[in-house]
């Protein structure tokens, strides 16, 4: 059977699609790796808030598995895939985890963090357009979605982050629901603006690469070495040297005395 046998009433790609196909089109790049490094641009305000069409892609997967499985589980499978595997072995896994997120996002919970969605959000700009990097800056959209799966009952602001988030992967699921919702084309730089209780913060070691992070405000603003600190890889990193901040115009450097 086929994967619509398979989750019927769950996940049906082919009616969100029908509706994608009838958006008004902006632009449409020819490669996958052109058209997500377009779309993280889009949410970081440096190419037009309007919609692309991820149908014109060129893809490694034949078109009777693009129309059985859908766009965006092509996409996944693709990012996914790398250069280990052929990317339609994951077809069928790349579907199922997309039918558990429509699931999640159709359904009640009472728990939910923020901080796992925009971590993905903004470290997705750093991993994309600095490091060519789109499948680790997936595996921690998959990250996000395991560690704190969304729901019906989120307010717009995290439902917009979520969207922010897998906008750049999955942008027909992504805007299909930005429609339910009422969402406009989510901007990062302003929706974490929003969150004033949390602070993200973009850092690296003296001679290191730079990481983001999200922490309370309130504990970062009273000892912003100390939180750093609270991250295990970074505390053993320091050991037990002495050192301060410095701010940049890229982030904070953490300095050896």
């Amino acid at each position: 059977m086929g994967p619509f046998d398979q989750l019927t009433g769950r996940y049906n790609p082919h009616s969100i699609e029908k509706q994608a196909r009838q958006w008004p089109v902006l632009i449409s790049e020819p490669e996958l790796t052109l058209d997500i490094n377009f779309r993280v641009r889009q949410l970081w305000h440096l190419q037009p808030q309007s919609w692309a069409s991820p149908f014109h892609c060129k893809s490694s997967i034949n078109k009777d598995l693009r129309e059985e499985y859908g766009i965006d589980a092509c996409r996944l499978a693709e990012v996914s895939a790398s250069n280990k595997e052929p990317a339609d072995t994951l077809l069928e896994s790349s579907f199922k985890w997309l039918a558990r997120l429509h699931s999640s996002l159709s359904r009640p919970s009472d728990t939910f963090s923020l901080i796992p969605w925009i971590e993905a959000a903004i470290q997705t700009h750093d991993h994309v357009l600095l490091r060519n990097r789109k499948d680790a800056a997936l595996a921690l959209v998959r990250q996000a979605a395991k560690l704190s799966p969304p729901h019906s009952g989120l307010d717009i602001s995290a439902k917009t982050m979520v969207i922010a988030a897998l906008y750049p992967f999955i942008p027909v699921m992504a805007m299909y629901e930005a429609q339910k919702s009422d969402i406009a084309m989510p901007s990062i730089p302003k929706l974490t603006a929003t969150f004033t209780d949390l602070v993200c913060v973009r850092f690296s070691l003296e001679k290191g690469g730079w990481h983001q992070k999200v922490f309370s405000r309130k504990l970062f603003d009273e000892d912003p070495l100390g939180q750093l600190c609270t991250l295990k890889w970074l505390a053993k990193a320091i050991g037990k040297r002495q050192a301060k901040l410095v701010d940049s115009d890229d982030g904070k450097k953490i300095c050896f005395l």
